[in-house]
């Protein structure tokens, strides 16, 4: 061999010496900034990747004397190049997904114009200038949205106590269908077509104004790995873009005690019968959502006399796919039953589900004498499973990346990423056997009128029993602030 060609070769060999070097220095520093292995990890992976340079710069040197050495050291330089690229990848892809459910977001609701399905109104300009029938609401979005649709169709209003009223004015009590246009939110639409089955056959949105909604950054600054504090889980009822505002049919208060390790799980049900922090009107809990996640935490706040600093919301998506992700979850059921919306079936006993089976699971109540009651405990044994699987197995390391990509776009939350951060590092490093409870808040069965639909339509509600309230109210913050024994 000349010796041009041996420089060569060693400068060669140099070049991937300091990639490899690059590589790892620029992976450490960005595990170093997501921070979410412990530091004894930290220290085991340093440890290894001294050891494996040192082998590569032992084996490059003896290849100037025995060629098969010098193979060996140049693979193993590959492979440790790719494997950092590799590594850097997932960690900044980690740090993204984390900053991306933890950032403040703008939600948004439509509003629909409504007309009959046979109505000469075909388009915006065919209400120019005309009377358009909407809901007296304080609404900071429906007020928006009415004065949108002015700068569009230049409408007049004629303002009406509550929705119900509103509706009434394209479907009468006595079934008749009107000419009359009116503008309501989406959601109000949807439920007018759940209550009646007229208003889905007969009537339809001309057009739709979308309105966006910030909510505020209230959070309480703490250290989530050592101050107790509650988290309000919200699981709005749609499928899709989570940015949009909906009703919030599943409703619960995680409880977490990071020094006791104590996690307690307290449901609500969906058509608990409270007052709204902001217009201090009775409605469902369940319609607090259409006015977003802040009316939901401040409603829970005043009604169970607590502070909620953190929330996640979630839809149905996101259940489904936690499940996949985590391989699956063991939940002991007290019923055999069959699902009323879709193909599942479930025996008395355990019952291995995945995502699918895990999100009817938790939907139904049909099947049960206590409907929504079973529904709450159904909920809290696979939000109790998951819990269980992700900090007493490998899953939170081994599914990591399933579980990210499970999340991305169907959660989000305003748990920073830095506290998220630290309670992946927290459970790595001390492995805590979490003690979980539950308990839901019990209620009576009865029709009443409603704020977001209109006192004069009944809908059913449930009463909740004053004892069950403070009951619970009081267990949250024994949790919170256990007394010393």
């Amino acid at each position: 061999m000349s010796e041009n060609t041996t420089k060569k070769k060693s400068i060669g060999l140099i070049i991937g010496l300091i990639l490899m070097l690059a590589a790892e220095v620029v992976f450490l520093f960005s595990l170093m900034s997501l921070d979410v292995l412990p530091g004894k990890y930290v220290a085991l992976v340093v440890t290894l990747l001294v050891v494996i340079d040192a082998i590569v710069v032992v084996l490059l040197l003896k290849g100037s004397g025995k060629k098969s050495f010098s193979i060996i050291g140049i693979v193993i330089c590959l492979i440790m190049i790719l494997g950092m690229a590799f590594g850097t990848y997932y960690a900044y892809n980690t740090y993204v997904t984390l900053a991306k459910i933890s950032e403040y977001k703008a939600h948004w609701e439509d509003y629909d114009v409504i007309v009959a399905k046979d109505s000469i109104y075909k388009d915006a300009s065919d209400i120019k200038g005309m009377t358009v029938y909407a809901f007296d609401n304080q609404s900071k979005m429906y007020t928006e949205a009415k004065e949108k649709l002015i700068t569009k169709s230049d409408v007049n209003y004629e303002l009406l106590e509550d929705c119900d009223k509103v509706g009434q004015m394209i479907v009468g009590n006595d079934g008749k269908i009107t000419d009359n246009v009116i503008f309501i939110s989406d959601n109000n639409y949807q439920m007018l077509c759940d209550a009646d089955k007229v208003w889905k056959k007969e009537t339809q949105p001309l057009f739709t104004i979308r309105v966006a909604k910030r909510d505020n950054d209230n959070r309480e600054q703490i250290d989530v790995t050592k101050d107790p504090f509650n988290i309000c889980i919200s699981g709005i009822d749609m499928w899709g873009s989570i940015d949009q505002v909906s009703r919030s049919d599943v409703n619960m208060i995680v409880t977490v005690n990071p020094q006791t390790h104590e996690i307690l799980l307290s449901s609500v049900p969906r058509d608990s019968y409270v007052t709204l922090h902001s217009f201090q009107q009775l409605d469902k809990l369940t319609h607090s959502g259409v006015y977003g996640i802040d009316e939901t935490v401040t409603t829970m706040e005043d009604w169970l006399d607590i502070d909620i600093s953190r929330y996640v919301r979630v839809d149905f998506s996101m259940l489904v796919d936690i499940v996949n992700a985590i391989g699956g979850v063991d939940v002991y059921s007290d019923y055999e039953f069959k699902s009323s919306i879709s193909h599942w079936k479930y025996k008395k006993g355990w019952n291995y589900l995945t995502g699918k089976k895990a999100l009817y699971f938790v939907r139904e109540r049909h099947a049960f004498e206590d409907e929504d009651q079973q529904r709450i405990k159904n909920q809290q044994k696979v939000m109790k499973a998951c819990i269980k699987k992700m900090t007493t197995s490998k899953a939170l390391l081994t599914k990591y990346t399933d579980i990210l990509k499970a999340v991305d776009g169907e959660m989000e939350t305003n748990i920073s990423e830095k506290e998220m951060a630290a309670l992946v590092k927290m459970q790595l490093n001390e492995m805590p056997k979490w003690k979980i409870r539950t308990q839901s808040v019990q209620g009576d069965l009865t029709m009443k009128g409603t704020y977001s639909m209109g006192f004069g339509r009944d809908l059913l509600v449930s009463i909740p029993r004053e004892e069950s309230v403070q009951e619970v109210s009081d267990n949250i913050h024994k949790t919170l602030y256990p007394i010393d024994k």
